[in-house]
């Protein structure tokens, strides 16, 4: 059985190295990735093509599971509204037009190789997008606005991306992401076309849940 020097030497030593090994721990804990993250944008778009429309703007949030340090799969929707010409799709009568995609679905994000500050990826989503063109027509008469209407359509709309986040904190990554977007439309609404697509560039804030 050791004696009492022994007993305290071996807790001296144990209480030198106790400091080491919690740091060792939590350096191991920072180097495993976190399992979810959430995502809030928000940013302009500027319409591109045969889509004649004015710049406008963007919004949208994402949640995501990631399965290691290059690939993460989550679900994304976006809200994005522009201002166009109406009188070619609503005739003279037309004084304002607003243009607006809702979309939602599968958003899979590829990571570069990185360090853990900088954070630069790819990203690819795909599904449905409501579209919907809201108008107004002027009375022929008073030449004052009287009637309101809108044409709203389910249609499909892909979207691809490049982006860069930076790690401000162990949860917190703000960055930058720039998205060409390309939606089915209505060519009997959106001013005879029969596609929307758009650039968009968003700042973005991520937040890390471990």
């Amino acid at each position: 059985m050791p004696g009492p020097r022994t007993l305290l030497t071996l807790l001296f030593i144990s209480l030198v190295n106790a400091p080491s090994a919690v740091s060792a721990a939590s350096w191991s804990s920072q180097l495993e990735p976190p399992r979810w993250s959430l995502e809030v944008t928000g940013g302009g778009s500027l319409p591109t093509g045969v889509f004649d429309a004015d710049f406008g703007y963007l919004a949208g949030g994402s949640a995501s599971y990631i399965f290691n340090e290059t690939f993460d799969l989550g679900l994304d929707m976006s809200y994005s509204k522009n201002s166009h010409p109406c009188e070619l799709s609503h005739g003279p009568r037309c004084s304002k037009a607003d243009f607006s995609t809702i979309g939602a679905g599968p958003l899979a994000r590829f990571h570069f190789p990185h360090d853990r500050t900088v954070d630069p990826f790819l990203q690819l989503g795909a599904g449905p997008y409501v579209v919907v063109d809201q108008f107004v027509l002027d009375d022929p008469v008073t030449g004052r606005s009287s009637d309101e209407s809108q044409t709203t359509s389910v249609q499909f709309g892909t979207k691809v991306g490049l982006g860069v986040l930076y790690q401000t904190s162990g949860q917190l990554s703000l960055g930058l992401v720039a998205n060409y977007s390309y939606v089915v439309a209505d060519p009997k609404g959106l001013v005879g076309a029969s596609s929307a697509q758009y650039f968009g560039v968003a700042l973005t804030a991520q937040f890390a849940l471990r």
